[in-house]
């Protein structure tokens, strides 16, 4: 062989080496874009599905504070209503000693605090109610006036008992009852 032939078959082996690396390289970028592409589509798919967790989520936690602040709202609206009923109940009840059957409801607490304190000592009412209150419990009681809107407050004479019969003292005691009965019926409604 000659030199020539010699530097032939080394440029030719050459050439070889340089092809089968040059097809090495490029099977092996080939490779590495199939695995780039697929590591690629999967962080999307990631990113895609945590991205629709994190919506869905925060569409319930805006749906759920939209549904508590429906609720305060709906509460807060009954308990105005309870409260406008409560009050129009309580100015109802406030006017009733012009109501003709006021001397009635005094006849009927009388009554009672005779039998609950037997002797009464003193008593506090409204001075409009003085008469009356004097023709129900005789003259040896003592009569104060006082700031009510009717009804009276009756003291044992030995100043132990009493009791108290006022118009808003019965509402005070009443008013759990009345909101639960206006609660009641804006709830039917």
């Amino acid at each position: 062989m000659t030199i020539e032939d010699i530097v032939n078959e080394i440029e030719e082996g050459k050439k070889t080496q340089i092809e089968k690396i040059r097809s090495d390289f490029l099977e092996r970028e080939k490779e590495l874009n199939q695995v780039f592409q697929k590591e690629i589509e999967d962080l999307r798919a990631e990113y895609a599905r945590k991205t629709e967790n994190e919506i869905r989520s925060m569409e319930s936690r805006e749906k759920d504070l939209a549904d508590l602040e429906a609720r305060r709202i709906i509460l807060e609206k009954k308990s105005d209503l309870v409260s406008q009923g409560v009050d129009l109940i309580r100015n109802a009840l406030m006017s009733f000693p012009s109501d003709a059957a006021y001397q009635d409801f005094l006849d009927r607490c009388a009554a009672e605090a005779k039998k609950a304190l037997g002797d009464v000592g003193t008593l506090k009412c409204r001075k409009e109610d003085f008469e009356r209150i004097k023709s129900l419990f005789g003259t040896k009681c003592s009569l104060v006036a006082g700031e009510m809107s009717g009804g009276f407050i009756a003291v044992s004479s030995s100043g132990k008992m009493e009791i108290d019969f006022t118009l808003e003292n019965i509402f005070s005691e009443m008013k759990p009852k009345i909101e639960q009965f206006v609660m009641s019926r804006i709830g039917e409604s």
